[in-house]
């Protein structure tokens, strides 16, 4: 969750264009913005801009360096270059060239692994599209309302438009899932749902609730906070929240229907971005307390206990059904697709306890899993379009 790895380019390199899944930075940029603590010795990447676009990226300790051979009759696999050690060799100056590629390893600090910002823990954010703020972790419970609440939900599902992409089996049964909920003062709806971290500001604000998806830059992204401009993490969550325009239920679908379909020759700007979109599930809210400020505070509670993103239980519909249920007050609330019905287990308790006060699944791995995952990061190779649509991940 705090680990990055970016890219050391030469100078003579054209500019990296921005906000890359694994960044990339000159290295003499790189360089010049490294301090080193003089009390532990370790080495830090500070930088108020960030690092290749990506706002959020300000402060990392640089954790190691390593070097792959871009000669196709060489072996082709990374060597680690250098690691910190408090008693180990100063940070070693690369120069990257047409034969030798460099990657540095870094670790944001220890806080970024429970929020955003040290102060506002929690990986829950809120975006209040009527007044351009977003708002997320704790610190967002000051800011929503008490006398406001909630009157019905509606747990919805979609298949995701394919484009000029060839729908494949797993597309066929790939649905997204998440809840509408219906507010007292009826002059807006908001969508629940739970994706992987930073899914949103790792992809430019693009999100399919607002008209602007494919717009250069997206009345979403302006509004968040810089702190939240990073590249997504599949392996983990977050849950976002979403204000939109939709006065009802019927408006909302109504939308949905608007977006609906494949991308056509009189089409071509790339605008349809659902299939199959069905309300599963209607009921009012039968919590006693359920304003603004308690759904965040339930929210907290669920995504603090569990910060993972797993396709097999961990995910949009299991979160769903999850929330649907706990807000209703319903039992026999299931998944919307067969495929992840078979491995759901109901976690309704999630919403009402402290997480500071219970072991985080995932938060402690050994170090045998630490050094696997390390591993794999070292001889992988990524691409852009490996990382794009966030719907490949559902």
């Amino acid at each position: 969750m705090r680990s990055w790895h970016a890219e050391l380019v030469s100078d003579d390199a054209e500019n990296p264009k921005l906000y890359r899944p694994i960044p990339t930075i000159k290295v003499s940029r790189f360089y010049e913005r490294i301090e080193r603590d003089d009390d532990s010795g370790e080495y830090w990447y500070k930088c108020e801009s960030g690092m290749n676009g990506w706002l959020g990226l300000q402060k990392l300790k640089v954790v190691s360096i390593t070097r792959k051979s871009t000669k196709k009759f060489v072996r082709n696999r990374a060597e680690r270059l250098w690691s910190y050690s408090p008693s180990g060799p100063s940070i070693p100056v690369v120069k990257p060239d047409s034969k030798m590629t460099y990657r540095v390893s870094l670790e944001s600090p220890e806080f970024a692994g429970k929020g955003w910002t040290e102060s506002s823990p929690g990986f829950v954010w809120w975006y209040r599209s009527h007044r351009n703020k977003v708002l997320h972790g704790s610190e967002a419970l000051d800011s929503l309302r008490t006398d406001v609440n909630a009157v019905r939900a509606h747990l919805f599902a979609h298949r995701y438009s394919r484009g000029k992409k060839k729908e494949t089996q797993k597309n066929r049964i790939t649905w997204h899932a998440a809840v509408l909920l219906e507010w007292d003062h009826g002059k807006y709806c908001t969508v629940v749902e739970l994706a992987t971290l930073n899914g949103i500001g790792g992809r430019l604000g693009r999100s399919n609730w607002y008209p602007d998806k494919f717009e250069p830059k997206t009345k979403l992204f302006q509004d968040m906070p810089p702190c939240m401009i990073v590249p997504w993490k599949g392996a983990y969550a977050e849950i976002r929240v979403n204000d939109v325009a939709s006065k009802s239920c019927d408006e909302f679908v109504a939308y949905l229907k608007q977006y609906e379909g494949e991308f056509t020759k009189e089409n071509p700007g790339g605008t349809k971005r659902f299939l199959s979109p069905t309300v599963q599930y209607s009921h009012a809210v039968r919590l006693t307390y359920r304003s603004e400020r308690d759904i965040m505070q339930y929210l907290l509670n669920y995504m603090g206990r569990d910060r993972r993103y797993t396709q097999e239980f961990r995910n949009c519909q299991a979160f769903a059904a999850d929330f649907y249920a706990f807000v209703c007050g319903k039992k026999d609330i299931e998944p919307y697709h067969a495929t992840i019905r078979l491995t759901y287990k109901r976690r309704t308790h999630l919403f009402l306890y402290n997480p500071d006060m219970y072991s985080i699944p995932g938060e402690s791995p050994s170090k045998k899993e630490e050094e696997k995952k390390e591993e794999e990061s070292d001889t992988t190779t990524t691409d852009w379009g490996d990382y794009w649509d966030e719907e490949d991940v559902y």
